[in-house]
Order: C-alpha cells, then structure tokens, then sequence
C-alpha cells in the first residue's frame, strides 16, 4: 500500500469518471481519496469576476482564447488541495484527475524510493507537447535521465510542459504555488509548469505513466466555450481585457524559459571540436561562433527575466 495521500480530483456530478478511477487505483491496491472538484459553470463569470478580478479572463496572447468557466474551476480545485496540504502538513501526495488512465507499472513509479530520493519538488506523471501534439511520449527532456522502473525514467523537461493530468507534489510546492497563484490569471496547468519560475525544482516522468481517456477528454469541462455567460462578459469588458492584454507582460517568462531550456540543452550536447595546435602558448582556444551566440543569447535572456517583475 501506498504511505502518502492520491487524491483525485472529481466533480460531483461526474460518477462515470469516479467509477471509472475507482476500477483503475483499487486494481492497483492503491488508497485513494476522491477530493470534491470546483464547478466554475456553477459560480458563473460575473462571480468570478467580483470575487477574484477581470484578468481572470484576460485574452491569452499564445493561444488568443480565454480561460473557460470549466479551466477556473480545474485552476480553483487544484488550488484547494494545495491550500489542504499546507494546513494539514502533508509532506507529500499525489493528485490525479478523474480523465487519467494510469499506465502499467503506475503503483511501482509513484512508490519507488528511486523517485523519492530524487530531488524535486513537482513530479509530473502525465505531461503534454504542444510541439509534438502528443500525451504518450509527452514533453520532450533533456539528455541527463534516472532510471526508476521498467522504460520510465525522471527527467527535466525542455520545453513547456503541460496538463495537471497527474503528478506528486511536496509541502514547499504548494504553498509557493498557492502564492504564485494569486491573483488568478493562467489555467491550472501553467501555474505548475511555472515551478521553476518561483525557485522550485520541476521534473517529469519520461514517457509518461499517465493518459488522458480519449473519451472524456473530448467531454472535458475546461475547453467548453459555450456557456452564455461568456457572450454577456465580453460585450461588458470586452475594451478592458483587450487593453490588459496588449499591456500585460504575465506570459512573457514563458517564452524566455522555452528559448532558454532550448539554448542551454543545444549547449550541452555541444562538444569542443579539436582545434588546429597553431595557436601561441597560453593563449586561449577559439570558440565557436555558434557558441559564442548561445552565450550571448543567455545572458540576454537572463538580463530579461531579471528585470521582469511580476505585477501585484
């Protein structure tokens, strides 16, 4: 049996999905808590808007959409276990969503002492590319992998990783990401592949271990534009979001992280060619001018993300 919390994350109308998780994790011998999910269609746009701000639905310049009332209530769900863990101390869980099909040798992953003794903060379990539009080979990683069972190994993400499909999560996370959190302003699934924005030390399970049911997936709740509170918000703020998007420099560290990861993968894997013994003794050895551009595309993209401040 498991020695820390899984919950999962599961709306209480949803008794499908709570069947479904309940077949998979008690094959498994998994102890399981099934944690009460936020309805954001129930709270409406206009509560939202009063209770935590219009940058709540703020046009998201990547993607030029903006967040769902189903993505606010995945983001509040997520928040309220984080909220849990920190009151009630629990060193470390594991949180799931009700759409994930954990994948064989799933149990032996979240349970090895190898993944444990790793130094991280978040572990992702499921994780998708945006470039590679895929959830089974997931987030592309660097080269520098650990082992820990059957083909799975924990590595670091070199790209953006997306989804909360699944991870394990340690005390210090949650309550750096509870405040990185506020005021509410990306989906749940950008706030934790933030953690290395704030100083926290995000990994990922390479493939990952954990899917999305393809069928539940398409029902999801989070990509549903059609409540028709939406047409009432944008006809009365429509002016201010577009004005705090043209203004808003929130995702900009996203775009610096990518090209950053990208840079410092593509130096690493770079290896010093043998030079030509012309040169006179003591003096320094050439680089590279595809090297000495990586160096210098760094410390601009450091200058950049030390100058960034992020808005109260």
């Amino acid at each position: 049996m498991n020695t820390f919390p899984v919950f999962v994350i599961n709306l209480e109308s949803s008794a499908e999905r709570r069947d479904f998780m309940s077949k998979q994790l008690g094959g498994i011998g998994l102890n399981y808590e099934f944690v009460k999910a936020v309805d954001g269609r129930k709270i409406g746009a206009e509560n939202i808007v009063k209770r935590y701000g219009l940058q709540v639905f703020r046009i998201i310049k990547i993607n030029e959409q903006i967040m769902t009332l189903g993505a606010v209530g995945c983001l509040l769900s997520h928040l309220k276990l984080y909220e849990r863990i920190v009151g009630e101390g629990i060193d470390v869980c594991c949180i799931l969503e009700d759409d994930a099909i954990v994948q064989r040798g799933f149990y032996h992953i979240i349970t090895s002492p190898r993944v444990h003794n790793s130094d991280w903060d978040v572990l992702l379990l499921g994780h998708y590319s945006m470039y590679r539009q895929c959830f089974h080979r997931g987030a592309e990683a660097l080269y520098w992998r650990r082992w820990i069972h059957g083909r799975y190994c924990v590595a670091t993400p070199a790209e953006f990783p997306f989804t909360t499909l699944g991870y394990i999560i340690r005390k210090k996370a949650a309550e750096r990401l509870l405040d990185y959190a506020f005021p509410l302003r990306m989906p749940a699934d950008w706030v934790l592949a933030n953690a290395e924005f704030i100083g926290l030390r995000l990994l990922i399970v390479t493939p990952p271990c954990v899917h999305p049911h393809p069928l539940y997936r398409k029902r999801s709740t989070v990509r549903d534009f059609s409540d028709s509170s939406y047409g009432d918000l944008l006809k009365k703020y429509h002016p201010f979001i577009s004005e705090m998007s043209k203004q808003s420099v929130i995702f900009r560290h996203i775009e610096l992280r990518e090209a950053d990861l990208f840079l410092r993968r593509r130096k690493a894997q770079m290896t010093d060619k043998p030079q030509p013994e012309d040169r006179a003794k003591g003096q320094p050895r050439p680089r590279s001018r595809q090297r000495e551009t990586i160096s210098v595309f760094l410390r601009k993209l450091g200058y950049a993300r030390n100058a960034y401040t992020r808005p109260a």
